[in-house]
């Protein structure tokens, strides 16, 4: 069988790439079946052998022929380029393993990459050894070649990032493409790998493939607290990319959220004059305008922006916010015969639009037209969960007990994980003190369908206040308000509070929330009951 090793390589340089080799197939044997060693046991000595790369480094090792960088996202945060094998195998004297022979960071650091359970086989073996010499003499696209190849039969991460790593160092982007997208299917929940293909997705053009990418990091950041991180390093990816659709719309919702509303008005302005060749859906942006002019109050702004959107999914919820806006400047009648004169496709979007006329009319305390409303729909529509619900509690605020039973009951039936039918049923009997015990039961039923629901806990205590256990209705009042600390749930924790005479931690809870909510109903009830003034 021929040898790896070219007959005119001398021994010293052929022994330099074997080791080189050995170093990064020692970290695919070490997720393979039968090998005792664990990366922990291998990453220092293969780590020892490899120099600092610093993050300009990383930057000029990526940058493809035509100058631009690959890795959009920041050099601190995604460097898989920066371990790549070098373009030109070294001479004797600086023998060493490619950089990408590199520790590289295992499982457990990455904190997503669950590696699979494989043989490894004699085959596999020679490839790896021959791809990483292959590497070292500069036959890089040999290389990643057999690197992807060898991904895809093992769907081992690990190879999948290697792969990328060689495709960025021959400059080769489609191939990074390849390797990158099985790095992130092989490894879903690594940040690294999902970085690496939104940079590679946004700067060879696919931004409709970047997107999903995007989004999920955000929604990651959102939940783990690190969205002033994320949104510094959109900024930076934004430089590289400065007309990406998704990238300007999510540092417009991460402005939004951190509440610089003008920032995030000019991030959505510079969406909607992207040049026209540029794939985007502009309806969201829209959208977005219109809440942000609504936010400022700048209520005549709203209405024009929700008016552009005239057709698709946005068409509905548009046209329900626009409605709305209508009815906060007194123009109820218009805005019902927008609601009204709306065709839409399904009748999921039928009944939003229903609804928001119900909502409209409650908003003018027009309670009996709501229901009135509501009623006509629920003739050709009788088991609709959305209206049974909506109509139930326009009957409760009529004092209509037993249509709000009967309705809330039939939606029971129809579905019996409805958390809300429970609770909503469980806190009326409650607010009037009749049946508390099973109040009480249909409350708890509603808790164990949804424990953490701060409506929820709220009436739990509310029940238990109404049946005289005072200190037990305290517990998930708290709570309560520790998850929404709203004007209703302060009324309610204020008036046990009251009751138990902690009088100053009440008011100080109520006046709070006044500060926040002065026109909410409950709360303004509790206070002329209980004569509390400030």
């Amino acid at each position: 069988m021929k040898q790896p090793f070219d007959r005119h390589e001398s021994f010293a340089a052929s022994s330099a790439a074997a080791r080189a080799a050995v170093g990064v197939v020692a970290l695919f044997l070490a997720g393979c079946t039968g090998i005792g060693a664990t990366p922990g046991d291998l990453s220092s000595g293969v780590g020892a052998a490899r120099p600092a790369t610093t993050a300009t480094q990383a930057q000029r090792s990526t940058t493809p022929a035509g100058g631009t960088t690959p890795s959009a996202v920041s050099a601190d945060t995604a460097q898989p380029a920066a371990q790549a094998a070098p373009a030109h195998p070294p001479t004797q004297a600086q023998s060493r393993p490619p950089a990408g022979a590199a520790r590289v960071r295992t499982a457990a650091e990455d904190g997503a990459e669950s590696l699979p359970s494989n043989d490894l086989t004699s085959q596999i073996l020679f490839q790896l050894l021959a791809a990483e010499i292959a590497a070292q003499r500069a036959q890089v696209g040999s290389a990643t070649v057999t690197y992807l190849s060898l991904a895809k039969q093992t769907r081992d991460p690990r190879l999948a990032r290697r792969a990328t790593e060689l495709a960025l160092a021959e400059r080769s982007l489609d191939r990074a493409l390849q390797g990158a997208a099985m790095w992130q299917e092989f490894a879903p929940g690594s940040t690294l790998a999902a970085q690496t293909l939104e940079a590679l997705r946004i700067s060879t053009g696919r931004l409709a493939e970047a997107e999903p990418l995007i989004v999920a990091r955000r929604d990651k950041a959102r939940e783990t607290g690190t969205l002033p991180a994320f949104y510094r390093e959109l900024q930076r990816t934004l430089q590289r990319a400065p007309d990406s659709p998704p990238i300007l719309f999510s540092l417009a919702q991460i402005a939004y959220q951190t509440r610089q509303l003008d920032v995030a008005q000019d991030y959505l302005k510079r969406f909607l004059a992207l040049a026209p060749g540029i794939p985007r859906d502009n309806a969201p942006a829209y959208l977005f305008l219109g809440q942000i002019a609504e936010d400022q109050k700048r209520l005549e702004d709203a209405i024009e922006w929700f008016a552009k959107i005239t057709r698709g999914e946005q068409l509905a919820p548009a046209v329900v916010r626009r409605a709305l806006v209508l009815g906060k400047l007194d123009r109820v009648d218009e805005a019902r015969e927008l609601l009204r004169g709306t065709s839409v496709p399904s009748t999921r979007e039928r009944v939003q639009l229903i609804s928001a006329e119900a909502q409209l009319l409650r908003d003018r305390k027009r309670y009996d037209d709501a229901f009135e409303v509501l009623g006509k729909a629920l003739e050709s529509m009788p088991d609709n969960p959305e209206l049974l619900y909506d109509h139930a509690m326009a009957a409760e605020r009529l004092d209509r007990v037993e249509v709000m039973e009967r309705g809330l009951r039939r939606l029971i039936e129809l579905r019996p994980e409805h958390a809300h039918a429970y609770n909503a049923l469980g806190y009326s009997l409650a607010d009037r003190k009749i049946r508390l015990e099973e109040a009480q039961t249909l409350i708890e039923k509603a808790l164990k369908i949804s424990p953490d629901d701060a409506h929820i806990l709220d009436s739990l205590g509310w029940v238990l206040y109404r049946r005289g256990r005072f200190e037990e209705a305290l517990v998930p009042l708290r709570r309560a308000f520790e998850l929404r600390p709203e004007a209703e749930i302060a009324a309610h924790l204020g008036e046990v509070l009251w009751k138990l005479g902690r009088t100053d931690e009440a008011r100080s809870i109520w006046r709070d929330a006044r500060t926040k909510e002065p026109e909410n109903e409950i709360l303004r009830e509790t206070l002329a009951r209980l004569n509390v003034s400030f």
